[in-house]
């Protein structure tokens, strides 16, 4: 835990909002569903809102009877649907101070809630544009299993075997993506998530980019609208790098999210569609945005303002872990797999998996794979 956060521990003054987007599919999701709730057990007073998308109503399985503030809504969606309006849509019954994007695949260890209650009031202190994201840790199926029928384990072995570089507990991770905190307001002045994006993918970099360009932490690095995958966060490019900045530094804290692991239906149509969102998401974030009047202040916020020097990644990885008393090779996680480490299956069943919905973008890395070799 930050001890930064360790004036606002209490959380008080502040009303939080969680958000869960929810897709039945098979008894699994459900219990999956289950565990991610339960992590809010002793925290009656945040609203925990359930968005339910799936065709059939799962109100009647559900027994939260512990919790009046969960609040449960059916709102069945046909065919290929947009993540981001589903998202607005459940915003839209929020009723906290900060909302916080909380999937119904996710796990928080202890003291993570807590932490997210005390950040809330510290953004609130610094401003409406304030807001924060936290990094995802990808448990194996077998770590999965594991906590199911043992418990989860600390915060410290997740993020050792992740850093070691091992994949049989930890099989990658997200620094950017959809665990999103921000103010309520604001989140609606810039208009929420964007919902042309259809399908899998880039409706949450979309607002992280929108959320990113009116708190700025530093300068936009050059190659800002690239985007390339690599499983190693030392490797990042583009708005990947720069996103890091913000998300990175929860990792060595300790907070973190786990994603429990589940089967993927990549045969369908919504897992297809990642290289037309990926076209719609360079676009916007080429454009322009807007300055936007925040109500009852008369206060300006103009988008990309800060002015200085580029920070250098590599540097401010580096001193990242000196703060904590880590040396590369305490953090092979980040550069690399552990020596002697095959993905094996698991690499050649995400590469059919990008060849499969994204077959630019898998043509475009092997390029970028091939001039690190040489």
């Amino acid at each position: 835990m930050n001890p930064k956060f360790g004036l606002f521990m209490d959380g008080k003054g502040v009303k939080l909002s969680v958000i869960i987007p929810f897709k039945e599919r098979g008894n699994s999701s459900i219990e999956r569903l289950y565990w991610a709730v339960n992590c809010f057990f002793d925290f009656s007073k945040i609203e925990i809102i359930i968005f339910d998308v799936g065709a059939n109503s799962i109100g009647y399985q559900l027994n939260f009877g512990f919790r009046r503030s969960i609040k449960y809504y059916h709102h069945p969606v046909d065919g290929t649907f947009s993540p981001g309006l589903i998202r607005n849509f459940a915003a839209k019954k929020a009723t906290g101070d900060f909302l916080f994007f909380f999937d119904a695949d996710l796990v928080a260890l202890p003291g993570f809630i807590k932490m997210v209650k005390a950040r809330a009031l510290e953004l609130k202190f610094i401003g409406e544009t304030a807001f924060d994201m936290f990094p995802c840790l990808y448990l194996s199926k077998k770590a999965t299993r594991a906590a199911y029928q043992h418990g989860f384990a600390t915060q410290n072995d997740y993020l050792r075997s992740f850093l070691q570089g091992d994949l049989a507990t930890i099989e990658g991770i997200s620094v950017s993506g959809s665990c999103l905190l921000v103010n309520r307001t604001w989140f609606n002045l810039i208009g929420g998530f964007c919902e042309e994006y259809i399908g899998h993918g880039c409706e949450d970099f979309d607002l992280i980019h929108r959320l990113s360009a009116y708190y700025q932490i530093t300068q936009l690095p050059e190659d800002y609208i690239e985007n390339i995958k690599t499983p190693f966060p030392a490797e990042y490019q583009g708005f990947r790098k720069y996103f890091c900045y913000y998300s990175l530094p929860h990792l060595f804290e300790g907070d973190f999210l786990l994603h429990q692991w589940h089967h993927r239906p990549l045969s369908k149509t919504y897992h297809k569609r990642y290289s037309i969102n990926a076209k719609i998401l360079a676009d916007r974030m080429s454009s322009p945005l807007p300055d936007i009047t925040i109500p009852g202040t008369g206060q300006v916020s103009k988008a990309f303002s800060l002015k200085g020097e580029i920070t250098d990644y590599n540097d401010w990885l580096m001193r990242l872990l000196q703060k904590h008393s880590l040396s590369r090779n305490d953090c092979i996680g980040l550069f690399e797999y552990k020596g002697g480490t095959s993905p094996n299956q698991r690499s050649i069943f995400r590469k059919a998996r990008k060849l499969l919905i994204n077959p630019k973008g898998f043509f475009k890395d092997i390029k970028f794979f091939k001039s690190r070799v040489q």
